[in-house]
């Protein structure tokens, strides 16, 4: 096998996460910083959790009162930090540790999420607006925008929902958010929260009335039967 082959394999691999890889920037960490944070934990993978910064400094090629100042950064940037570890023996080891610098990638993903969920409720929210501008047919007052936004915010009415009361209203061709309130409030007390729900309300009623149709049909033909007098045979 080449020499440098199993050098290479001698030296092992570094695991980067591909989330600290895409977001460092985002997570305060300079370019510099960012080698510098990616130096510490290839030593940590290796065991070493308090490397020596003369042998930081050669791989970087840089002074070591620059690895030091880089080192003070980030723990300003609460990104990293020095813990002090007791073993079993009572002997004390320092150990670097990114713990901080997890808990602000975990914050930042929370944020981002939270973000895209505000987004696609906005774009709920217009469409919202929107479709009852349009059965309208003209622009919604600030109070009608009110009642709607309350619908949302406070009521949690799925935007599904809203629309298909809207349907229903012009269905019933009564252009009044009074009405189409009266409609979700019916359904709310239904325990009615989705628009499976309606279509399994729709499909209900559709049975029973069948059923009465069924029922006053059959009623309908034994009243039209012609009546047949019984014959005394025993007279």
């Amino acid at each position: 096998m080449d020499s440098t082959l199993r050098e290479f394999l001698r030296q092992g691999n570094t695991v980067i996460s591909n989330l600290v890889l895409k977001n460092y920037k985002k997570l305060g960490m300079t370019d510099t910083e960012f080698i510098l944070y990616l130096q510490l934990n290839s030593y940590l993978q290796k065991g070493e959790t308090f490397p020596e910064l003369e042998n930081i400094a050669k791989s970087l090629q840089i002074s070591v009162n620059d690895v030091y100042t880089q080192l003070h950064n980030l723990i300003e940037k609460k990104i990293l930090k020095i813990e002090t570890i007791v073993n079993q023996q009572g002997q004390k080891t320092d150990s670097y540790s990114f713990d901080f610098l997890y808990q602000k990638l975990d914050s930042l993903i929370d944020e981002e999420k939270k973000e895209l969920l505000n987004v696609s409720a906005e774009k709920d929210r217009q469409k919202i607006f929107n479709a009852f501008q349009v059965e309208f047919g003209r622009d919604l007052s600030p109070i009608e925008l009110e009642t709607i936004n309350d619908w949302i915010e406070e009521d949690k009415y799925k935007t599904d929902l809203i629309l298909l009361a809207l349907r229903e209203a012009v269905l019933s061709q009564a252009y009044s958010l009074k009405y189409i309130d009266r409609i979700l409030l019916s359904w709310e007390k239904q325990g009615i929260r989705s628009k499976v729900d309606v279509e399994n309300l729709k499909k209900a009623r559709e049975k029973k009335k069948e059923n009465i149709n069924t029922i006053s049909n059959n009623n309908r033909n034994k009243e039209n039967k012609p009546k047949i007098p019984l014959t005394k045979w025993l007279d």
